[in-house]
């Protein structure tokens, strides 16, 4: 199971996003940003060296493009007037317009996109107090610049002073021009509208904006071709950190919330779910692969744990090792469990957290199997763009394939999932689920994070993606990169697949039961592979009922491995470290059915199948023929049957045995006695 990031800090559901509380927060961080720019006018002199450094540096490199725009803006009224338009009211209309329209519409991008403004903001501040620069258009008249905001002010309410209302230039920064901010936000507006603006008209005004801006600040003489690419490069750096702000205010609430919760009673810990053991835990903090301990049949509200429980936890750390962290349980590995219900060793080794790679490479036997480097990138850059344009692609095919009488997926969700640890980003996926389906439209979460109760423990999920229907119904979508040829595909192949996609269903539906009323989680999952020999994404619905039943089979079996663990040896351990001959004998003391879908499943199948061979086990020449041979489990009792010393001459297995033999001594007697011409 994946351990969290940050131990001992829990995280719960992130509470939604309320504009009373976002509205001052914008407003203050706006005010300290307009009082910052006013305390860092600087020197006058220094400001205007810095805007001839600038100047002077771009004729140095061709780049000078503010003297042609200046002059076309001057002399062409019917161009200069709009510009100053532009840039006097656009930068305060369009930058909250677009911040509002992300609140409101594309929630789930709300608190990234405000803290990528505000980071960048401030990154602009500190540029403003370290290098105050005069614009242009404040130059003297020999640098041939002239201020379009003075000779077209009388069209407009600004003053000649700068582009604030007339009277009250003197309450902004004029020398405020390194970065063009004017460029820098019209750039996160255009990134914005192109990412998550839905119709071809929302792209085209992504693009014209930013760029219309660089061209109204040149022409009007208010930055320097310079301001403007350091606008960008602010934005960037903005946008890089802004992840790690998110993060630190994240765990400034936490700790918060932490510091200034109320203390649990001591009465009430006793009938906690969380047992240290001993161990220094934080509150809230499960100690890996611990089951969640129950109260015993007709125990009270204060009961102590069951001393069962306890002994089992003992037990399984025996078999693993003292010092051997568990192995994490994931989809494959669950899944595997259902490709073979049969294995006691696999479900006593996944439920003992053993790591049956390092135990395979201790016997001497290490597993092969695995995808290859190139195909991992394949398969990272086919689901790259299945899911590009906010999944529009994948939200089609999903659509086409299991939903034909819905509408199509306009404006679908896609909820940000980011949190801290895998218990924080499964409650946040819990939550956008929730949200979702109460929405009744179309919502895509790319690799949400499920818990699925495995013996008393969560084993944390990731599936590529689901996706809530209208109607409030879930998908798992299953995207892999092995080819659909003329509408099929490899049948082991697409077997693993089900099997796997059966665990995120049930996964799924623990998270359904938590609802009221529950969402239907359908059986059918979409699987998402190339089409041909193409990297086309194509789709095939597939059904995984029996995959989901065998699966929920096979981990009620790991609940009682205890019986499995009770008739081991005493002092039977799998830690890697021992020698090769104890761990021969531990593995062989634990019963294991082998067969040859194992190889592409199981890290000790190459020590079973040796195993297998050795015992002359049916298993190892495939299920298929087991399945005929009925109770006939080994070659010699095949070879028995079939010359008659053994066997049931009724048993139909038995009989057809016994006639293969007799046609195959026939053909060898007539090969003996034929004449070679």
């Amino acid at each position: 199971m994946p351990q969290a990031e940050t131990p001992g800090i829990g995280v719960g559901p992130l509470t939604r996003l309320r504009w009373w509380t976002e509205l001052p927060l914008i407003l203050v961080v706006y005010a300290s940003y307009s009082a910052g720019r006013l305390l860092a006018r600087g020197d006058v002199d220094g400001a205007v060296d810095h805007g001839l450094a600038i100047l002077r540096l771009e004729k140095l490199l061709h780049i000078n493009a503010e003297h042609p725009l200046n002059r076309l803006l001057t002399r062409e009224a019917w161009l200069g007037i709009p510009a100053d338009f532009w840039y006097a009211s656009l930068h305060y209309l369009v930058t909250p317009a677009i911040l509002v329209w992300i609140f409101r519409r594309r929630t789930e991008h709300y608190r990234a996109a405000r803290t990528w403004l505000l980071t960048s903001t401030f990154i602009g501040l500190i540029g403003f107090s370290l290098m105050p620069t005069c614009p242009p258009r404040l130059l003297s008249a020999g640098h041939g610049f002239v201020d379009t905001m003075a000779q077209y002010s009388s069209y407009g309410w600004w003053g000649a002073e700068a582009s604030a209302p007339r009277g009250l230039g003197g309450m902004t920064n004029q020398y405020a021009a390194m970065p063009s901010l004017h460029v820098g936000w019209a750039l996160w507006c255009g990134v914005l509208l192109w990412r998550h603006g839905r119709s071809r008209w929302a792209r085209v005004v992504a693009v014209v904006y930013p760029l219309g801006t660089t061209f109204v600040v040149m022409g009007t003489a208010n930055h320097y071709f310079l301001d403007a690419v350091a606008g960008v490069a602010v934005m960037g750096v903005g946008f890089l950190l802004s992840r790690p702000v998110m993060r630190a205010a994240d765990a400034v609430r936490t700790r918060l919330r932490a510091r200034f919760a109320p203390v649990a009673e001591p009465s009430s810990a006793a009938g906690s779910p969380i047992v240290s053991a001993g161990c220094q835990t934080s509150a809230g903090e499960r100690i890996p692969r611990q089951p969640l301990s129950r109260p015993g049949p007709g125990a009270g509200p204060g009961a102590a744990p069951a001393d069962a429980g306890t002994a089992l936890r003992q037990r399984l750390a025996e078999l693993r090792g003292p010092s051997v962290q568990p192995r994490a349980l994931d989809a494959r590995a669950l899944a595997a469990l259902a490709a073979n219900p049969g294995c006691g060793a696999r479900a006593l080794l996944d439920g003992a957290g053993v790591d049956k790679g390092a135990l395979a490479g201790a016997l001497g036997a290490p597993s092969a199997f695995g995808q290859s480097q190139f195909a991992f990138m394949r398969g990272n850059a086919f689901e790259a763009r299945v899911k590009a344009d906010g999944g529009a692609e994948l939200l089609r095919l999903v659509r086409e394939k299991l939903d034909p009488t819905a509408d199509a997926p306009e404006g679908a969700l896609v909820p940000d999932l980011a949190a801290v640890g895998p218990e924080g980003r499964a409650a946040r996926t819990a939550l956008a689920l929730r949200e979702a389906t109460e929405a009744r439209g179309w919502a895509l979460l790319d690799h949400p994070m499920l818990a699925l109760d495995v013996a008393g423990s969560p084993a944390f999920l990731e599936p590529d993606a689901v996706v809530v229907h209208p109607d409030g119904s879930w998908t798992v979508v299953e995207i892999k990169s092995f080819p659909l040829l003329d509408g099929s595909a490899d049948p082991a192949k697409v077997g693993a697949a089900a099997r796997q996609s059966a665990v995120y269903v049930l996964a799924l539906e623990e998270v359904a039961e938590r609802l009221t009323p529950a969402p239907v989680v359908r059986h059918r999952i979409l699987l998402v592979c190339p089409k041909d020999f193409s990297n086309l994404p194509t789709a095939s619905p597939v059904d995984v009922r029996k995959q989901r039943a065998v699966t929920r089979r096979q981990l009620a079996r790991l609940t009682r491995i205890e019986e499995i663990a009770d008739a081991l040896p005493e002092g039977t351990c799998f830690a890697p470290d021992l020698p090769q001959e104890e761990l021969q004998a531990a593995v062989e003391s634990v019963p294991a059915t082998y067969a040859p879908e194992c190889l592409a499943a199981c890290e000790l199948a190459f020590h079973c199948r040796d195993r297998a061979r050795e015992q002359g086990a049916v298993a190892a020449l495939g299920r298929s023929l087991r399945a005929e041979l009925g109770g006939l489990t080994t070659v010699d009792d095949i070879l028995a049957a079939a010359h008659g010393t053994a066997g049931d001459p009724d048993d139909p297995a038995v009989a057809a045995l016994r006639r293969a033999a007799r046609l195959r001594a026939e053909a060898l007697a007539g090969r003996e006695g034929a004449v070679c011409p």
